[in-house]
């Protein structure tokens, strides 16, 4: 499969640096993400579904912006953008593995899925995990701490089903599990909102 890169660049003003579509085409086209084959609380998620944020990414109907500084990247949903890290080249692992985490939001959006946030944010840590453990990148430590544990229970979910060897070849993530790394999740500082019955709301994509 091949896709657009030559030449597309998205400017951002206020950066030093130009963000790149073709970096998020490379995360795409990756063989992890191209092996994708999972389910997570009513989203089923297969290497097909990131290839077809593509056509969006190019006509920007999905665009990309600077986020507020000092934030991780993330997607909305209401407006279609990934918002990145102006320090964010793209280069490192971990920073294709944080942009796999958001374009596993985009492909629930793309779909037009209301999903629960519990389930959303495990998938995206499951798949970040998954990705860094397939390049050879080992999770953060598990410290004790609420981010360590986090961590540590993504990356244990991710091995279990698979996530870093084979894509999952279709493995289901039971509800127990994505509760117990959402609930995770809430203990960290900027997730304190999100509840077992809040949802992201999805309104799609245009392609």
């Amino acid at each position: 499969m091949s896709a657009p890169v030559g030449g597309l660049r998205v400017s951002v003003r206020g950066s030093n640096h130009m963000i790149t579509k073709s970096v998020l085409y490379d995360v795409i086209l990756d063989r992890y993400t191209i092996d994708l084959n999972f389910s997570i609380g009513g989203l089923h998620v297969r290497g097909e579904d990131y290839a077809r944020l593509i056509s969006p990414i190019h006509t920007e109907q999905l665009r990309i912006k600077d986020g507020p500084s000092g934030a991780m990247a993330y997607y909305s949903p209401q407006f279609n953008v990934l918002y990145v890290p102006p320090y964010m080249t793209g280069a490192h692992p971990y920073d294709k593995a944080l942009l796999l985490h958001e374009l596993t939001h985009a492909v629930a959006d793309y779909k037009g899925k209301n999903i629960y946030a519990y389930a959303g944010e495990a998938s995206g840590y499951i798949v970040q995990s998954g990705f860094q453990m397939a390049k050879g990148f080992p999770c953060m430590r598990p410290d004790g701490s609420p981010a360590g544990a986090m961590w540590a229970k993504a990356y244990e979910i991710a091995n279990k089903h698979g996530l870093a060897k084979h894509g999952g070849k279709g493995t289901h993530i039971k509800k127990a599990e994505w509760l117990g790394l959402g609930s995770l999740i809430n203990a960290i500082e900027g997730y304190k909102h999100l509840t077992k019955d809040y949802q992201y709301a999805s309104d799609g994509i245009a392609a």
